[in-house]
């Protein structure tokens, strides 16, 4: 029987389809639907992937018959080498292209991506792809390879194939889409519950998602404040701490705390930060994270643990506020513009404090006076 044949195109199809919409509730995983490419078209190789091209990441795959370690550098190295990506970008979701026809691999002879990665493989010149979505930010495309022998017999069935379950895909990247929005909004809900501290939840770029009637308080009385719907603190080491924070957790698997103290002219605040649990949603760009962020006034704990690390260490009062500074984050520049005085006094009462307290880097004395508060 021809790969041509209606019939066969039809079965195919319809238990891609299947798949598909049984993948997009993760009633299965997704190579499945790379797995039945490969065995209706044997000698094939399949992988569904999701490019993340702002964050360089390549977010989420599935193949089938490609070699494991070509699969590894992929998506390591030359995913962000691969010339097609350009291509693909330009294209409306849905496109359905042949490389024979459209853009042929040799194309790109004397290129990383060609001589590296597509030569060694031997097998994978022909293609045809189906871009599913994307823009400047993400791609998601499938596409199906085999060796150039092949393109006569495999390059028109296969294009129809991805042309029949191409809504199919669509419609499982809306299902997704819904799912992921409707957790977001419980996310963001559940841990803005009721409490006595400002708890504002925000997503990786530190915009407002959600928050408590004392986050909205703390808001009206300038506690923290809003800018172009982002969470900021009036203190530029604060926000940069805060900033990076969150950026550098965006992809991660972090779940946990971390804290960092800061001054204001009522006295001193605790920000806490929890990074709320990340679920997988393979065809969205890239589900992003969700932080709840806790107020605390911290003055009067700060205070008594500041006096008991001076009383311990015989520090005077100003060597007390340099410690005290420090242990916020601020850099001898910061402390001394705080301060108002040079930055070679503040490193001279730095030195006087290493010897009181038996520390040799300001790393090490700020392990020590945070064992005090």
């Amino acid at each position: 029987m021809s790969l041509y044949d209606a019939e066969h195109l039809d079965r195919t199809s319809s238990e891609l389809i299947e798949a598909i919409e049984q993948a997009a509730w993760s009633k299965c995983d997704w190579n499945i639907v790379t797995d039945i490419f490969t065995s209706y078209f044997p000698g094939a190789r399949a992988i569904l992937l999701n490019h993340d091209k702002i964050h360089q990441e390549l977010c989420f795959s599935r193949q089938s018959n490609f070699d494991p370690l070509f699969i590894d550098s992929y998506n390591q190295y030359y995913a962000y080498k691969n010339p097609w990506i350009d291509v693909w970008s330009d294209k409306k979701s849905g496109t359905v292209l042949i490389a024979e026809e459209n853009y042929p691999a040799r194309m790109y002879r004397g290129t990383e991506f060609y001589e590296d990665w597509i030569l060694p493989q031997a097998e994978v010149e022909g293609a045809v792809g189906l871009k599913i979505e994307g823009d400047d930010d993400y791609l998601m495309h499938l596409p199906i390879h085999y060796p150039l022998a092949m393109t006569k017999l495999y390059d028109k069935p296969v294009a129809e194939v991805l042309r029949r379950i191409r809504t199919a895909l669509l419609d499982a990247v809306r299902v997704t889409r819904t799912a992921g929005k409707a957790w977001e909004a419980a996310a963001s809900a559940t841990a803005a519950l009721s409490s006595r501290e400002p708890i504002f939840i925000v997503d990786e770029e530190g915009r407002l998602k959600n928050g408590n009637q004392c986050a909205e308080e703390a808001l009206i009385r300038g506690t923290v404040f809003s800018r172009a719907e982002r969470l900021r603190f009036g203190n530029p080491t604060t926000d940069k701490w805060f900033s990076m924070l969150i950026k550098t957790r965006h992809s991660s698997d972090f779940i946990g705390r971390s804290c960092h103290v800061f001054p204001t002219r009522s006295g001193d605040l605790m920000i806490e930060v929890l990074a709320l649990p990340k679920p997988e949603w393979p065809l969205l760009p890239r589900s992003k994270r969700l932080f709840a962020v806790i107020i605390r006034d911290v003055s009067n704990i700060r205070v008594q643990g500041m006096k008991l690390f001076a009383e311990r260490f015989h520090l005077t009062r100003s060597e007390n506020d340099l410690c005290s500074l420090l242990s916020q984050g601020f850099s001898i520049r910061e402390v001394a513009n705080t301060l108002g005085l040079a930055e070679d006094t503040i490193r001279k009462r730095t030195k006087s404090i290493f010897q009181k307290t038996d520390t040799h880097r300001q790393g090490q004395l700020i392990g020590l006076i945070n064992k005090y508060l």
